[in-house]
């Protein structure tokens, strides 16, 4: 899969793969979901009275 590393670079659409790059922005959408989930819960045990 090719990403430009700026956007000032020339993109050849021909090139991504959409699909695969929407794959992965999910999957690091769930995992920033899950790492604030789990700093919550850190949070919340932490001044928590048990």
């Amino acid at each position: 899969m090719f990403l430009p590393k700026t956007y000032h670079e020339n993109v050849d659409f021909e090139e991504i793969d959409f699909d695969e790059f929407l794959d992965l922005l999910a999957k690091a959408k769930i995992a920033q979901r899950m790492q604030i989930s789990i700093i919550n819960q850190a949070i919340a045990s932490a001044f928590s009275d048990e």
